[in-house]
């Protein structure tokens, strides 16, 4: 079966919810008394750090399933959830994705979910050890490929600030500044308020492989 299969099967046992920009979907320490299915828009996931801070580990879009591991262990959730744009996602309580998560189809999404998951950190990880500007691109390059609307100039990706990128890319704003700068300046990409459009993608990868520079 295909993760479209678990998605519908959560959207029948779920309730569909609207949200807006800057909406708190989860909280970090809370129960896990339910999972969300996003259908639409954009959310980051924050982890709270002993500082106080509250870094963006990363961002999930359409067919992401969030909240899932509190929910099947009955954990208290360890990250929180704030929508970066407006959109709607199933809500289906904990107690339900536990009679549910052994069928083939929720089982094949849940697989998928952290299959992503695992990818996500793998490319952090790999990321950390490149410069500013190619981790800006690396990230660009994957929401536009992953959430992105197509356009006529390239894909589009609304909702991310620059400390939103700079919260992922672990840099400061200054340096997600620059780095936007000079990908614009490339040819790369182009920006506006809360958006983005990667104009040449097989550019920004070879970028990434080191076939240009990389300042």
């Amino acid at each position: 079966m295909s993760t479209g299969d678990g998605e519908r099967l959560l959207q029948g046992a779920g309730t569909l919810i609207a949200f807006h920009r800057d909406d708190r979907l989860m909280t970090a320490g809370e129960p896990a008394t339910d999972v969300l299915l996003i259908g639409q828009g954009l959310v980051k996931i924050v982890l709270p750090d002993a500082e106080g801070g509250q870094p963006v580990a990363g961002v999930s879009g359409p067919g992401d399933l969030l909240g899932e591991m509190g929910a099947v262990h009955a954990r208290p959730r360890t990250a929180s959830v704030v929508a970066l744009s407006a959109g709607h996602a199933w809500r289906v309580s904990a107690e339900v994705f536990r009679d549910m998560q052994d069928r083939p189809a929720v089982r094949d999404l849940l697989n998928e979910t952290w299959r992503k998951r695992q990818e996500n950190f793998d490319d952090r990880q790999v990321a950390q050890s490149r410069g500013v500007l190619t981790r800006v691109a690396l990230h660009l390059l994957k929401w536009a490929e992953h959430f992105g609307r197509p356009t006529g100039s390239g894909r589009r990706v609304d909702g991310l600030t620059q400390q939103d990128i700079a919260g992922v890319v672990a840099a400061s704003q200054k340096q997600v500044e620059s780095a936007l700068k000079g990908l614009r300046h490339a040819g790369l990409i182009s920006t506006g308020r809360r958006t983005f459009t990667v104009l040449d993608a097989p550019g920004v990868r070879d970028l990434i492989r080191g076939n240009r520079s990389d300042h």
